[in-house]
């Protein structure tokens, strides 16, 4: 059983969430895994897991791949906006 199955609600909030990201997400300048794209992308990834909807899995490669052509000499290099997170977040996407 997951989650979901003994709290509905929760898969409510989720989808209200992924809509969210999926309408709002590309707006968003930061790159980095706590208030960027990184982390949308993980969050979508899974979601993609979660309800077997490839559309989300397509999204947060668009995302990557947006932030991969952002990447330059002179961004920022910490975990919380920077490159250090990002290169977390794939490699947690790899490991996962």
């Amino acid at each position: 059983m997951i989650i979901t199955d003994y709290y509905p609600a929760i898969g409510k909030d989720l989808r209200q969430i992924a809509e969210m990201l999926l309408l709002n997400g590309t707006l968003t300048e930061d790159s980095g895994l706590v208030h960027g794209r990184m982390g949308i992308a993980v969050f979508c990834f899974h979601y993609a897991q979660y309800t077997n909807n490839m559309l989300f899995a397509d999204y947060a490669l668009n995302l990557i791949e947006e932030m991969q052509n952002q990447i330059h000499a002179s961004s920022q290099a910490d975990y919380e906006k920077g490159i250090a997170g990002i290169g977390a977040g794939i490699d947690y996407l790899i490991r996962n």
